[in-house]
């Protein structure tokens, strides 16, 4: 996993064990969608089944700023070195791993097709199509006439809802609380805003891409809605 200390160099391999893995609870995360391993660890820690060895290797990232970009050659080059650290940890515990015959293809594997790095790379959408860069998109884009300076967030929220306009989807996510994404005029520009329990807009925010991350359902989600449907449909045949 990226291992991100500005220190170190982009490739830079390190393993930390034990109870220096760190375990923490986020205090901004808006969705589940956002959890990491430190809140996984915290929250193992509070039930009381926090694993008895916990081994943690991880490589420094090169490029973050490459939304949906693949792994850098640096940090692609470790991921052998860092597989033979684990094996020689479990290896300790008599835990002996025996390499496949035959490979599998990467389409059958835990994370589906998208771990063909060459397939993954040949069909990624274009700049053009995805945004790659995040709030940049936006902030500097000349129509909005924004940059990064103090501003009068009431006047600049209605500058932006005026020139984005409204588009014709609405999609609400009710949990805890309630996300609203809706569409602008603009193509593939999407106004993702979370609300309490009580109503109260607590993060508006703006999504350049296809389909918002938030929106998005997991595979798991999609074969667990196939299941239930299925067993809807048979009460009915």
């Amino acid at each position: 996993m990226p291992w991100t200390t500005v220190s170190r160099a982009g490739g830079t391999l390190k393993q930390v064990e034990g109870e220096e893995v760190p375990k923490f609870m986020g205090a901004k995360k808006v969705s589940l969608h956002q959890t990491g391993f430190q809140e996984v660890l915290a929250m193992s820690q509070m039930l009381g089944n926090y694993p008895q060895h916990v081994l943690l290797v991880g490589v420094q990232p090169v490029e973050l700023e490459d939304y949906g970009g693949s792994l850098r050659e640096p940090v692609r080059t470790q991921i052998e070195a860092a597989i033979q650290i684990a094996l020689a940890y479990l290896q300790d515990f008599a835990i002996q791993a025996k390499r496949r015959e035959i490979p599998l293809r990467p389409d059958t594997g835990l994370q589906g097709s998208i771990s063909d790095i060459q397939r993954y790379e040949a069909e990624r959408p274009s700049e053009q199509h995805a945004c790659r860069v995040g709030d940049a998109r936006v902030l500097e884009l000349d129509r909005f006439d924004l940059a990064y300076r103090p501003i009068q967030i009431e006047e600049d929220l209605a500058f932006l809802i005026e020139r984005l306009g409204e588009g014709p989807l609405t999609i609400l996510s009710r949990g805890y609380g309630n996300c609203r994404i809706s569409s602008t005029a603009v193509e593939n520009v999407w106004w993702v805003q979370y609300f309490n329990s009580q109503d109260k807009n607590i993060l508006n925010t703006l999504e350049i891409g296809g389909v918002p991350i938030v929106a998005a359902a997991a595979k798991e989600d999609i074969q667990d809605s196939a299941q239930r449907l299925d067993e809807i449909m048979d009460a009915y045949r």
